[in-house]
């Protein structure tokens, strides 16, 4: 059945289009936990895992102490435990910059993990001062004049210095974004000034979605048989990103 211009592509169809651009993604989202363990060495690996932050508890990011173990040729779980960080894919969609604030805040629960400090409280969401200082550690900062009532010291944000030293894995990060989970109406809308970079996604005190604003910065882009994806202005500008059926170049479309 041939689609319509009206009709949203799917997630096996978009695979299709760009087949590798999800475990590029992880493999990105692995070097940038590579450095900073390079720049924190208490840091162990993990198993990165992506998916939506909408199913279940609303999160941007999670760490899963022990959530892995290596198997023998046989089959049999080796006594090794590793940790899985999850990284939503609506992060993704806020782009690297807020990705990369979510990592270095999963990055200090990690740290508290290694170090036997309990740094959360009723059922981690509340973020104590001991995670904080881990926070600050990794190169985080809470800017607020106290702990938020729900998550405490949870949304921390990048200290000038940080996003100077990461400049670079940033950029590399944000060419490898090439999907992303379209994030929901209230966190589309949110202001800069209220996004930190905590695990749990909420929205009290958010302003309302004005009428016709767009849901993501990402343009709408279709095919000659009328598929439609959503890329980034910069992504659609580089290499084109060809139609699996038509073998056609998705191009942008004046309608967001």
């Amino acid at each position: 059945m041939t689609m319509t211009a009206q009709d949203e592509i799917t997630s096996s169809q978009l695979q299709e289009i760009t087949a590798s651009a999800g475990s590029e993604i992880v493999a990105a989202l692995e070097q940038v936990w590579d450095l900073i363990r390079a720049n924190h060495p208490d840091l162990p690996a993990v198993v990165i895992v992506t998916g939506s932050g909408m199913v279940g508890p609303p999160r941007w990011g999670h760490f899963r102490a022990d959530g892995w173990t290596e198997r023998t040729e046989k089959g049999a779980a080796l006594d090794l435990a590793i940790g899985e960080m999850f990284v939503a894919g609506e992060t993704l969609a806020r782009g690297a910059a807020h990705t990369l604030e979510t990592v270095l805040h999963e990055a200090a629960h990690v740290l508290a993990q290694v170090r036997g400090i309990k740094d959360t409280s009723r059922q981690g969401r509340w973020h104590n001062q001991r995670f904080r200082a881990l926070a600050e550690e990794v190169g985080l900062e809470y800017l607020k004049e106290s702990a938020h009532p729900r998550v405490g010291f949870s949304e921390c944000r990048m200290t000038p210095g940080t996003r100077e030293e990461y400049a670079g894995v940033i950029e590399e990060l944000d060419r490898a974004i090439r999907l992303t989970i379209a994030l929901p109406e209230y966190l589309a809308a949110a202001p800069e000034e209220s996004r930190g970079a905590g695990e749990h996604i909420h929205h009290s005190g958010r302003k309302p979605r004005q009428p016709g604003a767009s849901t993501t910065n990402n343009l709408k882009a279709t095919c000659g048989c009328g598929r439609i994806i959503r890329a980034s202005r910069k992504v659609l500008a580089e290499d084109p990103i060809l139609c699996g059926k038509c073998r056609e170049p998705f191009k942008p479309s004046e309608d967001r």
